[in-house]
């Protein structure tokens, strides 16, 4: 999952929010608790019901599911071509994350460039 980390926060400094939610809510980058949760959420696109199949203490995607119900945005994670509301829209969903989930993120993509071109700097 690191990695995926680094992929959100990339996605949040190009402003692609919709990629960062579709990042956010893949199956395969999360622990087990939360893969059929998540499996169901991209089969069926509803948001409550793959909220109540998550743990307690998966607050960053219980956080992601009452956004996406709260902005209407469950369809739009997979839609193409986003107009400029259904964007600002993700954006909202996105903010319903904790500050210092965000800020995490975009320091995971800083720390991430920060050794590549470290590495290129050694070589």
């Amino acid at each position: 999952t690191e990695m995926t980390n680094v992929k959100i926060g990339q996605l949040l400094v190009k402003g692609d929010w919709q990629k960062a939610l579709q990042c956010l809510l893949t199956p395969s980058q999360v622990v087990a608790s939360e893969y059929s949760a998540l499996t169901h959420f991209q089969e069926t696109g509803d948001a409550k019901s793959s909220a109540r199949m998550l743990p307690a203490s998966s607050h960053v995607l219980l956080r992601v599911m009452r956004g996406l119900r709260r902005y209407g945005c469950e369809d739009l994670v997979k839609k193409e071509n986003l107009t400029e509301d259904e964007r600002k829209r993700c954006l909202d969903v996105l903010k319903e994350l904790p500050t210092e989930m965000g800020t995490f993120f975009v320091k995971s993509f800083q720390s991430y460039l920060f050794n590549v071109i470290l590495q290129w700097r050694i070589q």
